[in-house]
C-alpha cells in the first residue's frame, strides 16, 4: 500500500472553522494527529437569522483560511479536504461565498450534504461499536446533533435502514425562538418544537422503539463532563436514562456562561448544550429508550477516516447499507420486491457484459442498481404515468450516501425506463449537464432491456455475446423465444439501446 504524507481536513461549521493535520499510518484508515486549530466564526447567526452569510464573516473566514494555509505549508501537506456543513449549506449565497473564498485563499470548499455526512458518521460509529452487542443485534437510533440540523438514522442489527436530516440544530432552536429564554422555559418550549419537526421521521420509520440511542455531536460530548463517575479509556461511553435526566436537571439550573466557565468550553458550545438535551429528551421518550451511547468521535475525525479510504482506493464499505436503505424505501411505497430484484439482477449482468461499450465504473453501476430497484415505485401513486411518479419520489427521498445531484440522476434513469426517450424539452432532463445526459441515456437503455426481458415471460439470461462485426448483442436466454418476444426486440423498448450504443438487440432461446 502506498505511503501517504500528511493530510488535512478543514471543517467550516456554523460557529467554528477548524483544521486538523494528520499523518496516516502505513495501512487502513488510522492516523496520528499532528496539529489542531480552531477559530470562532458566527456563520450560523448569519444564516439562521438572515438567510445568508455576511460580507464581514466571509472575509473573516478568508483570513482564517489564509492563516491555516501557512500552517499547511509548514507541514508540507499535499492532500487537503475542505468541507462546509449546515450554515454554508443553507445560505442563499453559498455559491458566492465558496467562489470568493477560492479566489482569495485558493482553497476549494465542498459542501458536505446531509446524506454524505450521515454516511461518513455512520461508518465511523459502526467501526467504534463493532463489538457492542446492543448495536449489532437490536434496534438503535443515531441522533447526530449539529448546530443547524440533526440527522436521525434508524439502525437494525448494525445495518442502517433509513436516515433523514431535520432542521433542528442546537443553536438554530434558540435563534428561531428569537427572544431570550431561560433553561426552564426552553425545556417546555422545545417539546412541541422538536415534536413537530421529528413526527414525520418516526411515522415512516421501519421500527418505532429502540434499545439504544446513539447520540453524537460536540454539544452531546459536553454532557460527559457532568457525569459523577470516571470515564475509562474507551471509544464510547454508555449512560443510563436516569443519569441523563439527572444531568438535564442540573443543566436547567445553569446559564450558558456558567457552563462555559465551569468546563472551559466556548460560549457557542455552552449555549448549545441545553437545546441538545431537549432534543435527546424528546427522542428518548418517543423511542422508549433507556440508555444512551455517546461515541467519542467528531465529524472531522470521521471525515479524515473516510478521506483516507478514498486516498488509498479502499472500496466504500457503505454500499450494502445503501442498498438496504433503498429496499426499505421501496417497502415504504409497497413496491414489488421480487420484480425489482429480478430486474436489478438482469440489469447488473447486462451492465457487466456491455462494459466495453460504456466503460463505466462501480459508481455508475450503483446508480443503475438503485434505479432498477426503484423504477416502479411510482405505482404507489398511480399506474398511469408511474415512471414520472417514480422520478419524483426518488428525487425527493433522502438516502444516506447520495447527494441531491446523484438522486436527480438516478431519478431520471428510472423515469426513462419506459415510453418516451429522453428529450431536452423534458424539464428534468433538460437541466442536466451534457455528461449527465449521456449517463442517463446509457443506463436507462440498459434498464429498459432488463425490464423488458423480465416482463417477457421472466426469461433467465444465460449469457450475453457482443459481436462487434455485426453490431449485434445476442442475449441467450433459457426457454423458447416466441414471436411476441421477437417483435419486442424491434419495439420502442430496445430503440434507446440501439441509439446510444449502436448495437441491435437479438434474443436467442436455448
Amino acid at each position: 500500500m502506498k505511503t501517504i504524507g500528511p493530510i488535512a481536513v478543514i471543517d467550516i461549521g456554523a460557529h467554528f472553522v477548524r483544521l486538523e493535520i494528520s499523518q496516516p499510518v502505513k495501512t487502513g484508515n488510522k492516523y496520528e494527529t499532528l496539529e489542531q486549530l480552531s477559530q470562532v466564526v458566527p456563520l450560523g447567526l448569519d444564516v439562521f437569522t438572515e438567510g445568508k452569510i455576511s460580507t464581514t464573516n466571509t472575509l473573516l473566514v478568508c483570513k482564517i483560511l489564509k492563516d491555516f494555509s501557512r500552517t499547511l505549508k509548514e507541514y508540507g501537506v499535499k492532500h487537503i479536504k475542505a468541507v462546509a456543513t449546515s450554515a454554508v449549506r443553507e445560505a442563499s449565497n453559498s455559491e458566492l461565498f465558496i467562489d470568493r473564498v477560492k479566489r482569495i485563499t485558493g482553497i476549494d470548499i465542498k459542501i458536505l450534504e446531509t446524506s454524505e455526512e450521515a454516511r461518513i458518521l455512520f461508518l465511523a460509529i459502526k467501526d467504534i461499536l463493532k463489538d457492542e452487542s446492543s448495536f449489532n443485534s437490536t434496534n438503535s437510533i443515531i441522533c447526530a446533533i449539529g448546530t443547524g440540523s440533526t440527522q436521525i438514522s434508524h439502525i437494525q442489527n448494525g445495518t442502517i435502514k433509513s436516515s433523514e436530516a431535520i432542521r433542528i440544530g442546537s443553536l438554530r432552536i434558540v435563534e428561531e425562538l428569537e427572544r431570550p429564554i431561560s433553561a426552564k422555559q426552553l425545556k417546555h418550549a422545545i417539546k412541541p418544537f422538536v415534536g413537530s419537526k421529528t413526527r414525520g421521521v418516526f411515522l415512516q420509520a421501519c421500527f418505532k422503539n429502540a434499545e439504544t440511542l446513539i447520540a453524537a455531536g460536540s454539544s452531546v460530548r459536553v454532557l460527559l463532563k457532568f457525569l459523577n463517575r470516571n470515564i475509562v479509556n474507551s471509544n464510547y461511553v454508555l449512560i443510563t436514562r436516569e443519569e441523563f435526566e439527572e444531568i438535564y436537571s442540573e443543566i436547567e439550573e445553569l446559564t450558558p456562561a456558567d457552563i462555559a466557565e465551569r468546563f472551559n468550553v466556548s460560549d457557542p458550545l455552552a449555549q448549545s448544550v441545553e437545546p441538545s438535551c431537549g432534543v435527546l429528551f424528546h427522542i428518548l421518550r418517543v423511542a422508549r429508550t433507556n440508555k444512551i451511547i455517546i461515541p467519542l468521535i467528531t465529524t472531522r475525525e470521521a471525515i479524515i477516516k473516510d478521506y483516507l479510504r478514498e486516498l488509498r482506493g479502499i472500496p466504500d464499505p457503505f454500499s450494502d447499507d445503501l442498498i438496504e436503505c433503498v429496499r426499505i424505501l421501496g417497502e415504504r411505497y409497497h413496491f414489488d420486491l421480487p420484480h425489482a430484484e429480478t430486474v436489478t439482477e438482469k440489469a447488473m449482468l447486462i451492465f457487466d457484459k456491455t462494459k466495453p461499450l460504456h466503460g463505466f465504473s462501480n459508481k455508475e453501476k450503483t446508480y443503475l442498481k438503485i434505479a432498477s430497484y426503484l423504477h416502479d415505485i411510482g405505482l404507489f401513486v398511480n399506474s398511469r404515468g408511474h415512471h414520472k411518479h417514480s422520478y419524483y419520489i426518488i428525487k425527493n427521498s433522502q438516502m444516506p450516501g447520495l447527494t441531491a445531484g446523484e438522486r436527480e440522476i438516478i431519478a431520471c434513469i428510472a423515469r426513462y425506463h419506459r415510453k418516451a426517450i429522453p428529450k431536452n424539452s423534458h424539464p428534468e432532463y433538460g437541466m442536466l449537464t451534457t455528461k449527465e445526459k449521456v449517463l442517463v441515456n446509457d443506463l436507462a437503455a440498459i434498464l429498459r432491456v432488463a425490464d423488458s426481458i423480465e416482463f417477457a415471460h421472466n426469461l433467465k439470461i444465460k449469457d450475453i455475446i457482443l459481436n462487434f462485426k455485426t453490431q449485434v448483442i445476442e442475449i441467450l436466454v433459457e426457454g423458447v423465444v416466441d414471436i411476441i418476444l421477437e417483435s419486442w426486440t424491434l419495439s420502442k423498448k430496445a430503440n434507446l439501446f440501439k441509439e446510444v450504443f449502436g448495437f441491435k438487440i437479438q434474443i436467442t432461446g436455448l
